[in-house]
């Protein structure tokens, strides 16, 4: 830790006082950034849609984490409130559905988003 001349600023707790935002904070990584563009472009579409399949496949077969993980990426954080950018639609509240229905749901769209392609879906 990097000492200077001037008073620490902090109560007898140990929290900043008022008035002091407690320094520039963190500064940004390097190495981050490497890690993330290195990602960028080594796991193609190719790898990602097989990774999803996998999840798809893990989470039907009972997989919680795999359940969870596509949660996270496919339903909204406030399933009540819809996006005002997407126009006229009605808001559903999913927050009663349970994963293995919205699952069983994406895997059903998908055989009709297919079948609709003339073609299977793979899934």
């Amino acid at each position: 830790m990097i000492r200077t001349n001037e008073p620490d600023k902090r109560d007898s707790n140990g929290r900043f006082t008022q008035g002091n935002s407690g320094g520039p904070g963190r500064p940004p990584i390097v190495k981050e950034h490497e890690y993330l563009e290195t990602l960028g472009t080594t796991c193609t579409v190719n790898d990602w849609q097989e990774i999803c399949q996998r999840a798809i496949k893990d989470a039907k077969a009972g997989d919680h984490r795999a359940r969870d993980w596509l949660s996270k990426y496919l339903l909204p954080t406030n399933p009540s409130i819809a996006d005002e950018n997407e126009g006229d639609h009605e808001v559903i509240d999913i927050s009663n559905v349970s994963s293995d229905d919205i699952i069983n749901a994406m895997v059903a769209l998908d055989r009709l988003k297919g079948s609709m392609a003339g073609g299977n879906s793979g899934v």
